[in-house]
């Protein structure tokens, strides 16, 4: 069955369209006193962000839109959700200037739903450059954790872990990949819960495919309501995928010409777009996904890499053959043949680890 999410699920993540645009509105509480100190489990004071401002950097709305364009290829809606954000951190900070509000930053907590190689990590760092051009976040850093990182053998050594996860994380991000996996372990759940409760130094990201990420949201009715954004990472096209590759090859010395960016382009059109692989979900049941779904951006290494092997026995066999001006032009040309054979050896070998 195709992956999808339930109502239900809809409902325990708080998707509506799934998109930063429809989260929950997000607001600045004001206070009384100006210099009054707030605990930290849930404001900012005008003191604490213009202290990490001083660590902030500029970032323009243009030069966002410029670095997205570089990183992203295509991804149209993912880059629109990351400047509305920017847009709001933007708004945040102004209105702390004009009228001494106090920021929460426990607003800033978010959900990434997406497939493998969707480019969550990258996504995670470039919220931590925004958060940290606005002072936001002091350092923006983002530190990566799986669940082995969080989980001990016992419930004490995983409040440990956890401590000391959080700790990495200060002032910057904390971005829990494949965080569905923290559902077998419910204490590790319940100490993240506890530390939102009682820290406001650092930012945490929860990632995962859609369907676990419902698993883990519906065992702790607390989880849901501590995160006000989320963000979700569609898959690749055939389309963009093709216009990735070809970059890579690009930076990689290599030659592509328009027989073989085609060629790239229909294998994935009838090789990689249906959902024909099998796996198991959350609970046990059949899920059908496609081969970009399991490797997005990811599938391109794979192809150019059996490519190169393809462009090596290619030359081996005109070794000798071709003068020295043409074997310097053909060694740095992938051509058509090469992903046709590439593809079929990848494909087959492949198919083992399935």
């Amino acid at each position: 069955m195709p992956r999808s999410l339930s109502g239900r699920a809809m409902a325990a993540l708080l998707l509506v369209g799934g998109f930063f645009s429809s989260s929950p509105p997000l607001h600045i509480d004001k206070t009384e006193t100006k210099d009054q100190l707030y605990s930290l489990n849930h404001k900012m004071t005008k003191e604490e962000l213009q202290q990490e401002r001083s660590y902030s950097s500029n970032m323009t709305k243009e030069e966002l839109e410029q670095e997205l364009e570089e990183m992203f290829v295509g991804r149209e809606p993912l880059r629109k959700t990351l400047i509305d954000i920017f847009i709001w951190a933007q708004d945040l900070r102004d209105r702390q200037e004009i009228d001494n509000s106090t920021i929460r930053r426990t607003l800033m907590h978010t959900v990434f739903i997406g497939n493998p190689g969707t480019g969550k990590t990258m996504v995670a760092k470039k919220l931590g450059d925004i958060f940290k051009s606005f002072g936001l976040a002091k350092s923006g850093h983002v530190v990566e954790a799986l669940r082995g990182d969080l989980v001990g053998e016992s419930s004490k050594q995983t409040a440990q872990n956890v401590e000391r996860q959080m700790q990495k994380a200060k002032d910057g991000i904390l971005f829990v990949d494949e965080a569905y996996r923290l559902s077998s372990s419910s204490d590790a759940v319940e100490e993240i819960l506890l530390r939102l409760n009682a820290t406001n130094d650092f930012i945490l990201i929860l990632a995962g495919y859609p369907d676990e990420m419902q698993k883990l949201f519906l065992m702790n009715n607390g989880l849901p309501r501590r995160f006000y954004q989320i963000i979700k990472l569609d898959d690749y096209t055939p389309h963009e995928l093709t216009k990735i590759c070809n970059r890579q090859a690009h930076e990689r010395g290599y030659v592509l010409d328009q027989a073989a960016e085609q060629k790239f382009l229909e294998l994935l059109d009838k090789n990689c777009s249906n959902p024909s692989l099998e796996r198991q979900g959350p609970d046990g049941e059949k899920v059908y996904e496609s081969i970009i779904s399991q490797y997005n951006a990811g599938l391109c290494d794979h192809l150019l890499f059996a490519a190169e092997k393809e462009k090596a026995l290619r030359m081996e066999q005109k070794r000798g053959s071709l003068s020295r001006i043409e074997w310097k032009r053909e060694i740095n040309e992938l051509k058509e043949e090469d992903f046709t054979k590439g593809f079929e050896k990848w494909l087959s070998e492949s198919s083992q680890l399935r």
